[in-house]
């Protein structure tokens, strides 16, 4: 694409009005769920996929104990302590 002003030229187009454009974009960022781990410093989408395949399900993530997270060889302690945090909540 060109720039910012070439998609918002693509999709006024698209919309006839802001109001219908509005409609369509709470839709789509509805559909798009966010995980427990999203936002965690440290946690990009490669340990994410880690973590979930270490764990298998966002449940054993969640009974998991801080000393499950900081055994991972490949996970900084820092990022360990904040996953424990957020999910053990």
């Amino acid at each position: 694409f060109g720039g910012k002003d070439e998609i918002t030229n693509i999709l006024s187009k698209k919309f006839k009005n802001m109001k219908e454009f509005k409609l369509w974009w709470e839709k789509s960022k509805n559909k798009r769920k966010k995980s427990i781990l999203d936002d965690i410093s440290g946690l990009g989408p490669v340990r994410k996929q880690k973590i979930l395949n270490h764990f298998g399900t966002i449940g054993e993530i969640r009974k998991a104990t801080l000393q499950d997270f900081t055994v991972l060889p490949w996970l900084p302690d820092n990022v360990a302590e904040a996953i424990y945090e957020k999910c053990s909540k």
